[in-house]
């Protein structure tokens, strides 16, 4: 008898998680923290990568930035 093999689903996830990988080793968000002096709750180097990752989607990066990063958390990207 052969066994079932479990349910796979299956996620389109593209080039990010290499983005953000390459920002990582790069030191980018760090960097960015460090430069940009802000007062709002989110840290700018996370606003820099979620900036990073909307360009590299294919449409201007200050198109419905909000939106892009409400749904998913911005540290799992």
């Amino acid at each position: 008898m052969r066994a079932i093999p479990p349910k796979l689903e299956a996620h389109q996830v593209y080039h990010r998680p290499i983005v953000k990988a390459s920002s990582a080793t790069m030191g980018r968000v760090e960097v960015s923290h460090q430069w940009v002096v802000t007062e709002l709750d989110i840290e700018a180097g996370t606003i820099v990568l979620g900036l990073i990752l909307d360009t590299f989607r294919g449409r201007p990066p200050w198109y419905r930035v909000p939106d892009f990063l409400a749904p998913p958390d911005p540290a799992r990207l």
